[in-house]
């Protein structure tokens, strides 16, 4: 996992194709940085997999599905009431 200097607790952070790779790696880091992050990503099952990962060490997290090509699933992903990581 990537190390991050930095202070986020308090903060949240979306980032999209977190349930594998690079986008995972992110999402694990800002939430061991403090962060509470939304992993988003096309596969939900996955997402929520790495939601588990975030929350078995503390973190914390929610699992959003999204696809980046389809604006209105951004948009529905970013403001949607229900989608707040707890």
């Amino acid at each position: 996992m990537t190390q991050l200097n930095q202070d986020l607790t308090g903060q949240v952070a979306l980032v999209t194709g977190a349930a594998s790779g690079i986008g995972r790696d992110i999402a694990e880091t800002y939430a061991q940085a403090g962060a509470a992050v939304g992993v988003a990503d096309i596969n939900l099952a996955a997402a929520q997999k790495v939601v588990e990962a975030i929350e078995s060490k503390g973190g914390k997290a929610l699992a959003i599905e999204m696809d980046v090509s389809s604006e209105t699933e951004v948009k529905e992903g970013v403001t949607n009431s229900n989608n707040k990581p707890t």
